[in-house]
């Protein structure tokens, strides 16, 4: 009698893994074509000095680098970089949790959905619009912002021309940008964690506050190091907002807030030193990568107790 193969591949009781292996190969090829590729690229066009206006491209090793770290402007670029995407990641994570974990407790399971949609939404609208409205706000005259601080009985700020007040606003644009996206996450996170422990803790007596510390946060470790390392990337990856935000302030776009990505298509784009901003971009991702692993290597919670026990037996000797 001869065999017959259904719809999903099945023959004779044996699976036909060749359609999967075909479908998962294409996956592989286009996220290899896309995102894999580029990376190598970048690494490569680093050590040329690749002129786009001119079309050459001559090898100099390692040359973009030196120049790249003894350049004033991208080490304050790369320095505020750092200090952006610190000051995003220590902002929205604590907030983002802190607000997930008081919808989880004191909303209904309809509401927490309406409270979770709104917050999310700031998230989906895109970028430069979000610049826009918010750069309006700042306006040093006619911002919704300047004018409540004025009703306070403070002073006008001037928000998009002053270095280290622009700094901030890009951090509070982004905030409030991913401050729905963290919530969400962290929400999904404490959803899964089993109600028993928090019925054991509360049969115990244990306040809140260390229900929290004891429970919550050993057992949303692994939420918490996704949404930092997630947040630290973007924080990294300013651009759109130092751009759009001070793109009138002292007669040059990014001028008063120069991150590292903007300094990078300034000299890819406007230069045309494609092998120099390439160098920059490595260096980006070498920083993001770096504290990226940092943040694993705390929320490995086995490590870290190793660690802990490695330090008290030190101590005890």
């Amino acid at each position: 009698m001869k065999k017959t193969t259904n719809r999903f591949g099945v023959r004779g009781g044996r699976t036909n893994f060749v359609p999967i292996y075909v479908l998962l190969g294409v996956v592989v090829l286009l996220f290899a074509v896309l995102r894999i590729f580029p990376i190598f690229k970048v690494f490569y066009m680093s050590l040329f000095d690749w002129n786009m206006a001119k079309g050459t491209q001559d090898f100099i090793g390692f040359k973009n680098f030196t120049d790249m770290f003894s350049d004033a402007t991208f080490t304050s670029a790369m320095l505020r970089t750092i200090y952006i995407g610190l000051e995003i990641l220590i902002i929205t994570v604590p907030l983002g949790l802190f607000i997930a974990n008081a919808i989880n407790k004191n909303f209904s399971r309809r509401s927490r959905t309406l409270v979770q949609t709104g917050l999310f939404i700031p998230y989906i609208v895109p970028m430069v619009p979000t610049v826009i409205m918010w750069k309006w706000l700042f306006n040093t005259k006619y911002g919704l912002i300047n004018y409540v601080i004025t009703l306070l009985g403070g002073s006008n700020l001037s928000w998009l021309n002053n270095g280290a007040l622009a700094e901030q606003a890009i951090v509070i644009i982004t905030v409030w940008k991913n401050l729905g996206y963290c919530v969400l996450i962290f929400s999904v996170g404490l959803a899964g964690i089993p109600r028993v422990y928090y019925e054991a803790a509360e049969l115990d007596g244990a306040s809140s506050g260390k229900t929290f510390w004891k429970i919550t946060l050993p057992q949303l470790r692994p939420v918490l190091v996704y949404v930092s390392v997630i947040m630290l990337i973007r924080g990294f990856n300013v651009y759109t907002q130092a751009y759009i935000l001070c793109s009138d302030a002292s007669g040059s776009p990014g001028y008063v807030v120069r991150t590292v990505v903007y300094d990078m298509v300034e000299n890819g784009f406007k230069f045309y030193k494609m092998g120099y901003a390439a160098a920059e971009a490595v260096a980006l991702f070498v920083a993001m990568f770096l504290f990226s692993i940092v943040q694993f290597v705390f929320g490995d919670e086995e490590r870290m107790d190793a660690w802990r026990s490695k330090l008290r037996m030190a101590k005890g000797r």
